[in-house]
């Protein structure tokens, strides 16, 4: 009996470091593909010139879309949807 209750023990604990391990997988993939994103959309606003700042609206973003802005040294500020790989974007005119 008492063998039976280690065993039954050592399986929770292990099912806890395999969640725990899964989570934190999730985590540094999630993190890669954030950054991958935010280099694509740098690499492409670049084009017209350096980048003062770069946002993303977390808020109105979802798994499949993000939105956000750009502001080029110049002045220019566009805002953007990214989606499936291709930007549309229009010149914000205030």
């Amino acid at each position: 009996m008492k063998y039976k209750k280690t065993l039954i023990g050592a399986g929770f604990v292990g099912l806890g470091l395999l969640a725990g391990a899964s989570y934190v997988l999730k985590q540094k993939r999630d993190d890669f593909k954030r950054q991958q994103l935010t280099q694509n959309i740098r690499d492409y606003f670049s084009r017209m010139g350096p980048i003062q700042v770069l946002y993303i609206n977390s808020y109105e973003s979802d798994e499949t879309t993000t939105t956000g802005g750009v502001v080029l040294e110049n002045g220019r500020a566009f805002e953007f949807v990214y989606h499936d790989g291709t930007i549309d974007y229009m010149e914000d005119k205030r």
